[in-house]
């Protein structure tokens, strides 16, 4: 995969898990619709006052949107980890259990199954 796509996915893929629209995206980085979805589907070059504008939206870095694809998501998937770790425990959410951290990873996969079978019912 091209750095191009690369990026164009992990905007997608931040923008996604973050449950915004693009239209969402857009207001919160001053862009068009049309330019976020030119941007999520490679069609150009991205400047990099944009990717920087892009990054403080979806409240990451610009690295982060520069990852390799396979990293990013594990990126992502080790982040959601956390945030479970920390709402199951907020006080110290880095020292969390070995059988909390299963239940977390156990919690995040059937949430995804449901995800991806929710939306194989929504294609006509």
């Amino acid at each position: 995969m091209t750095l191009k796509k690369d990026i164009s996915k992990n905007i997608r893929v931040r923008r996604q898990s973050l449950q915004l629209t693009q239209q969402d995206l857009a207001i919160r980085c001053k862009k068009t619709v049309r330019y976020i979805n030119y941007l999520e589907n490679a069609a150009g070059n991205v400047t990099v006052d944009t990717l920087t504008k892009v990054a403080a939206a979806l409240e990451c870095e610009v690295g982060d949107l520069l990852l390799p694809t396979k990293h990013a998501r594990q990126w992502l998937a080790a982040e959601n980890r956390l945030d479970c770790k920390r709402a199951l425990s907020p006080g110290d959410a880095e020292t969390a259990e070995p059988p909390e951290i299963e239940a977390i990873d156990l919690a995040i996969r059937i949430l995804r199954e449901a995800k991806t079978k929710y939306k194989q019912s929504a294609k006509p």
